[in-house]
Protein backbone atom coordinates (compact mmCIF):
# COMPACT_ATOMS: atom_id res chain seq x y z
CA UNK A 1 0.00 0.00 0.00
CA UNK A 2 1.45 3.37 -1.02
CA UNK A 3 1.11 6.05 1.63
CA UNK A 4 1.53 9.74 0.98
CA UNK A 5 3.55 11.23 3.80
CA UNK A 6 2.23 14.79 3.58
CA UNK A 7 1.17 17.33 6.18
CA UNK A 8 -2.26 15.77 6.57
CA UNK A 9 -0.73 12.34 7.17
CA UNK A 10 1.57 13.66 9.93
CA UNK A 11 -1.30 15.59 11.49
CA UNK A 12 -3.42 12.42 11.65
CA UNK A 13 -0.44 10.45 12.99
CA UNK A 14 -0.01 13.06 15.75
CA UNK A 15 -3.71 12.59 16.67
CA UNK A 16 -3.14 8.83 16.81
CA UNK A 17 -0.20 9.26 19.20
CA UNK A 18 -2.25 11.67 21.32
CA UNK A 19 -4.98 9.03 21.58
CA UNK A 20 -2.37 6.74 23.14
CA UNK A 21 -1.85 9.32 25.91
CA UNK A 22 1.79 9.89 25.07
CA UNK A 23 3.55 13.01 26.30
CA UNK A 24 4.03 15.95 23.94
CA UNK A 25 7.81 15.45 24.12
CA UNK A 26 7.49 11.78 23.14
CA UNK A 27 5.10 12.64 20.32
CA UNK A 28 7.42 15.34 18.99
CA UNK A 29 10.42 12.99 19.03
CA UNK A 30 8.53 10.07 17.48
CA UNK A 31 7.28 12.25 14.64
CA UNK A 32 10.75 13.73 14.13
CA UNK A 33 12.34 10.28 13.84
CA UNK A 34 9.42 8.83 11.85
CA UNK A 35 9.76 11.63 9.26
CA UNK A 36 13.47 10.95 9.01
CA UNK A 37 13.28 7.15 8.74
CA UNK A 38 9.82 6.23 7.36
CA UNK A 39 11.50 5.09 4.11
CA UNK A 40 12.81 2.04 6.02
CA UNK A 41 9.24 0.72 6.17
CA UNK A 42 8.71 1.41 2.47
CA UNK A 43 11.98 -0.01 1.14
CA UNK A 44 12.83 -2.50 3.91
CA UNK A 45 16.38 -1.14 3.71
CA UNK A 46 17.72 -0.83 7.25
CA UNK A 47 21.25 0.33 6.33
CA UNK A 48 20.57 3.87 7.54
CA UNK A 49 19.68 2.51 10.99
CA UNK A 50 22.89 0.51 11.30
CA UNK A 51 25.07 3.60 11.03
CA UNK A 52 23.34 5.40 13.91
CA UNK A 53 24.54 5.52 17.50
CA UNK A 54 22.83 2.99 19.79
CA UNK A 55 20.71 5.65 21.44
CA UNK A 56 19.60 7.28 18.18
CA UNK A 57 18.91 3.86 16.61
CA UNK A 58 16.76 2.97 19.63
CA UNK A 59 14.73 6.18 19.25
CA UNK A 60 14.39 5.63 15.50
CA UNK A 61 13.26 2.04 16.02
CA UNK A 62 10.67 3.11 18.61
CA UNK A 63 9.36 5.70 16.18
CA UNK A 64 9.22 3.16 13.34
CA UNK A 65 7.46 0.68 15.61
CA UNK A 66 4.73 3.21 16.40
CA UNK A 67 4.48 4.29 12.78
CA UNK A 68 4.25 0.68 11.59
CA UNK A 69 1.36 0.06 14.00
CA UNK A 70 -0.41 3.15 12.69
CA UNK A 71 0.12 2.01 9.09
CA UNK A 72 -0.91 -1.60 9.81
CA UNK A 73 2.60 -2.83 8.93
CA UNK A 74 3.71 -3.92 12.39
CA UNK A 75 4.15 -7.58 11.40
CA UNK A 76 6.41 -6.55 8.51
CA UNK A 77 8.42 -4.32 10.86
CA UNK A 78 8.88 -7.21 13.31
CA UNK A 79 10.12 -9.43 10.47
CA UNK A 80 12.63 -6.73 9.47
CA UNK A 81 13.93 -6.53 13.03
CA UNK A 82 14.52 -10.29 13.06
CA UNK A 83 15.86 -10.55 9.51
CA UNK A 84 18.40 -7.75 9.90
CA UNK A 85 19.11 -8.53 13.58
CA UNK A 86 18.36 -5.00 14.70
CA UNK A 87 18.97 -4.50 18.41
CA UNK A 88 17.15 -2.21 20.80
CA UNK A 89 19.35 -0.30 23.20
CA UNK A 90 18.64 -1.75 26.61
CA UNK A 91 19.66 0.08 29.74
CA UNK A 92 19.96 -1.81 32.98
CA UNK A 93 18.25 -0.81 36.19
CA UNK A 94 21.52 0.36 37.70
CA UNK A 95 22.26 2.59 34.68
CA UNK A 96 18.87 4.23 35.08
CA UNK A 97 19.43 4.71 38.80
CA UNK A 98 22.92 6.10 38.20
CA UNK A 99 21.64 8.50 35.54
CA UNK A 100 19.09 9.98 37.94
CA UNK A 101 21.75 10.85 40.47
CA UNK A 102 24.39 11.86 37.92
CA UNK A 103 22.04 14.37 36.30
CA UNK A 104 21.49 16.01 39.66
CA UNK A 105 25.20 15.88 40.52
CA UNK A 106 24.36 13.66 43.47
CA UNK A 107 26.52 11.03 45.05
CA UNK A 108 25.94 8.32 47.63
CA UNK A 109 25.63 10.90 50.42
CA UNK A 110 23.05 12.78 48.39
CA UNK A 111 21.09 9.58 47.89
CA UNK A 112 21.10 8.89 51.63
CA UNK A 113 19.92 12.41 52.32
CA UNK A 114 17.12 12.04 49.75
CA UNK A 115 15.98 8.74 51.31
CA UNK A 116 15.92 10.21 54.83
CA UNK A 117 14.01 13.30 53.71
CA UNK A 118 11.54 11.23 51.70
CA UNK A 119 10.85 8.87 54.60
CA UNK A 120 10.25 11.80 56.95
CA UNK A 121 7.80 13.47 54.55
CA UNK A 122 5.85 10.42 53.43
CA UNK A 123 3.12 8.62 55.34
CA UNK A 124 4.41 5.46 57.05
CA UNK A 125 2.72 3.12 54.54
CA UNK A 126 4.76 4.75 51.72
CA UNK A 127 7.98 5.24 53.68
CA UNK A 128 8.24 1.64 54.89
CA UNK A 129 8.70 0.17 51.40
CA UNK A 130 11.51 2.67 50.76
CA UNK A 131 13.22 1.57 53.99
CA UNK A 132 12.72 -2.09 53.08
CA UNK A 133 14.05 -1.58 49.54
CA UNK A 134 17.03 0.35 50.81
CA UNK A 135 17.96 -2.25 53.43
CA UNK A 136 17.49 -5.23 51.12
CA UNK A 137 19.04 -3.63 48.05
CA UNK A 138 15.90 -3.83 45.95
Amino acid sequence: MLTTFNGEFWSNYRKYLLSLNQSSHTIRKKIQHAKQFYSVLQTQDTQCLLTLSKETRSHAMKALSSLSKYLGQYDDWQKMIKRFQLKWEQKGDYATFEKIFDENNEDYSGMQKWIKESINRLPTEYGNPIIFNTLTGL
